[in-house]
């Protein structure tokens, strides 16, 4: 609580120290771990993170959670292909979290590495509800590999879901004024 009146404040420092000190007495609270996550990335520490995170994996390697912060932190640093790594080891232990589907596509896709990033965002869809997000971002994915029908159909999809997405809205029209003119997006 104390960690969260902090927050409040906006002193992240302050916070971290309180989260870290709940982990100490509860190192299984998953919540305090994502709380610490988001403290540190607030604070703009990712290095910080990456740190902590090594050192909790130390005592408690089966944390899928701080697994998947570790891989937000790199992300966040541009280390991609280490952020996958990390995204990985979360989901050899919990095969169903969708959140390290869509965080290791979105490194994917940073590698361009668009295929696989589509298939990492699909994969999302067997554990959650469609967000527009995604069918945005896998849109965008087949744009960047110059597949307008098909960044098309998933940016129809991402409007159809959320019709206020702006960014999807705009791209879906970018994309159709595109293929009409045949032209390269």
């Amino acid at each position: 609580n104390i960690a969260f009146e902090y927050e409040n404040l906006g002193n992240f420092e302050q916070a971290i120290i309180y989260l870290k000190k709940s982990l100490e007495v509860n190192p299984e609270n998953d919540a305090a771990l994502y709380e610490l996550a988001f403290c540190f990335e607030l604070a703009n520490k990712p290095e910080d993170s990456i740190k902590y995170y090594e050192d909790y994996l130390e005592k408690y390697p089966f944390s899928s959670a701080a697994w998947y912060n570790m891989g937000v932190s790199s992300n966040k640093l541009g280390l991609y292909e280490k952020a996958i790594d990390y995204y990985d080891y979360a989901l050899a232990i919990d095969e169903d979290f969708s959140s390290a589907y869509f965080n290791k596509a979105n490194a994917l896709a940073n590698l361009g590495k668009y295929n696989e990033a589509i298939e990492q965002y699909n994969h999302t869809f067997n554990y959650e509800i469609p967000e527009a997000v995604t069918y945005y971002y896998i849109g965008e994915c087949y744009e960047k590999m110059e597949d307008v029908e098909k960044a098309i159909v998933n940016y129809q999809k991402a409007v159809k879901v959320d019709a206020n997405f702006s960014d999807a809205v705009f791209n879906y029209k970018i994309a159709i004024c595109a293929k009409l003119l045949d032209i390269k997006c």
